[in-house]
């Protein structure tokens, strides 16, 4: 379902993703609305983004401060080390319905997934042992036919 970046922050405050209480900063309401009053101040305007929101508490938009063009986490983009509201498992287990409301509510969408082994990422999320990392960095970019292997 489409929202505006508001209507966003208000669904996933009903849905106890935010809170006023939430450890991640970014998980504030209040920090979110300030967020957004100092983005429309300082950085060109309100954000206009349509919020992608899939049923569980995710969202995506086009991030208007990485030049608007792929689908990313919603109201993120500044942050150097966001905490994204789910847990590991909880994306796994909603990468369908992700890919699905996508393609609903987008059209011709791309969902990009990586797998990583390493120690330190965590508990596994899948009974095959597989962990995933995920890399927000304003000089790392993994474009093109960039692609991991693995040593095995």
């Amino acid at each position: 379902m489409l929202m505006s970046v508001q209507e966003y922050v208000a669904w996933m405050t009903r849905l106890g993703r935010f809170s006023e209480s939430a450890a991640a900063p970014e998980h504030d309401p209040r920090v979110c609305a300030r967020y957004l009053q100092l983005h429309a101040r300082w950085l060109g305007g309100p954000i206009e983004a349509p919020v992608v929101a899939v049923a569980g508490g995710l969202g995506f938009y086009r991030d208007p401060l990485a030049g608007g063009s792929a689908w990313a986490w919603a109201l993120v983009g500044a942050l150097s080390h966001p905490v994204v509201p789910l847990a590991g498992p909880e994306i796994v287990a909603a990468a369908e319905a992700i890919a699905a409301t996508l393609a609903d509510d987008c059209g011709d969408s791309q969902v990009m997934t990586d797998t990583f082994e390493a120690e330190g990422l965590g508990e596994p999320t899948s009974a095959e042992g597989q962990a995933f990392a995920w890399l927000a960095s304003p000089r790392a970019r993994f474009d093109g036919n960039f692609r991991i292997t693995s040593p095995r």
